[in-house]
């Protein structure tokens, strides 16, 4: 007979709302994330390793993630950890994943950084060094003839911060 019992991480989102105290638009809000994807992950739809991570983290942690994610970051946050680096706006987009003109609208103060982004600049600026590094890892190409191998475009030369 099989076991159709719900997976442990089947509801983690939903716990770790929950224990936010937040209904799923206030949180949704403060992960930069449509109120219809947190819907789906309560639900059982699949999540990246990266969401399952942080939900996991909002769950042990509900009040220290809310007061985290609840600050508004200033501008100067993300223009503090691109000089860190010694990258520039350009390298630093590629460096988190994301385009060119979200680091310079974050720097500007024209935009707000997803949760996961600001989770990033913050450990750039306490290890930068370690944070760079773990970043470049995750960027580097899969070698040939493996599934999506392409290198990203215009990838910077690894000579800031080693």
């Amino acid at each position: 007979m099989p076991d159709h019992r719900p997976s442990p991480d089947q509801n983690l989102a939903r716990r770790a709302r929950r224990a936010t105290g937040l209904n799923q638009a206030e949180l949704a809000k403060l992960l930069g994330i449509g109120q219809p994807l947190l819907s789906r992950w309560e639900n059982g739809a699949r999540m990246s390793a990266a969401s399952t991570a942080l939900m996991r983290v909002i769950e042990r942690a509900p009040e220290g993630v809310k007061r985290v994610l609840d600050a508004r970051p200033r501008p100067n946050i993300v223009v503090r950890a691109r000089l860190t680096t010694g990258l520039s706006q350009h390298e630093f987009a590629h460096l988190l994943g994301v385009p060119p003109d979200d680091v310079i609208r974050w720097e500007t103060g024209k935009i707000a950084m997803r949760a996961t982004e600001l989770f990033t600049v913050r450990a750039i600026l306490n290890d930068p060094r370690n944070t760079v590094r773990a970043l470049r890892a995750c960027n580097r190409p899969q070698p040939a003839g493996m599934a999506g191998s392409s290198p990203p475009p215009n990838r910077p030369a690894d000579t800031a911060l080693g």
